[in-house]
């Protein structure tokens, strides 16, 4: 599977970049419900989390959603899921 590499400067966005970063916010929303529904499973990877996911995503993108989804127990429903990433470790 292909690498996949974002260069976004978020301060000054052009219609590409905004239109990129919603995807990436739908699928990384998308995803924490598919984790949800399946029974928040345990021991997932970026990896094996695959399985759950609508569309491609970064795998940091992916892990800071397990994390964010294992972190939640409480929740039922998640309204927006941003993805979270920064420099180091989005490649």
């Amino acid at each position: 599977m292909p690498t996949i590499t974002l260069r976004l400067r978020l301060h000054r966005p052009t219609h590409a970049k905004i239109r990129r970063y919603r995807e990436l916010v739908e699928r990384t929303t998308a995803n924490a419900f598919n984790l949800f529904a399946a029974g928040r499973p345990k021991g997932l990877t970026s990896r094996t989390a695959r399985a759950y996911l609508a569309g491609e995503l970064p795998s940091a993108v992916i892990n800071q959603a397990l994390r964010d989804v294992a972190a939640h127990r409480d929740v039922r429903t998640f309204r927006v899921l941003w993805p979270s990433f920064n420099n180091q470790n989005l490649r």
